[in-house]
């Protein structure tokens, strides 16, 4: 099993008038899993969203590199955005379990200059 950040966020924008709850539950395991320190090799910036989270027996034994893996430059905007529609769609400002934290922090890194290309 796994997670893919992106595939989440744009499946929460499309489904967010008849099931918002599996909009806020994809927020927040994001922000569970939002970066807190740079790692190069798995393209981990400080706040980024991230790409793929695998499960599984390969995952657990290591066989498979990079977990999680933050390769995405879009999913940081898309979760942002996810964000402010569940918002405007639910009517009111606090989305039960996620925190304000993870969205400002990631605010910043939507502004920066990517450091790779």
């Amino acid at each position: 099993m796994t997670l893919f950040g992106r595939d989440a966020l744009i499946v929460s924008m499309q489904g967010k008038t008849g099931y918002p709850k599996f909009a806020a539950g994809a927020l927040r395991r994001l922000a569970q899993l939002q970066a807190t320190s740079d790692d190069p090799e798995r393209d981990m910036e400080l706040d980024k969203i991230p790409h793929e989270i695998r499960h599984g027996e390969l995952a657990q034994l290591g066989i498979l590199p990079f977990q999680p893996y933050y390769g995405t430059h879009d999913a940081t905007s898309l979760y942002i955005l996810v964000l402010s529609y569940l918002h405007h769609w639910l009517g009111h400002p606090a989305i039960p379990g996620v925190r304000l934290g993870p969205k400002r922090r990631g605010c910043p890194r939507v502004d920066r200059r990517p450091r790779r290309s």
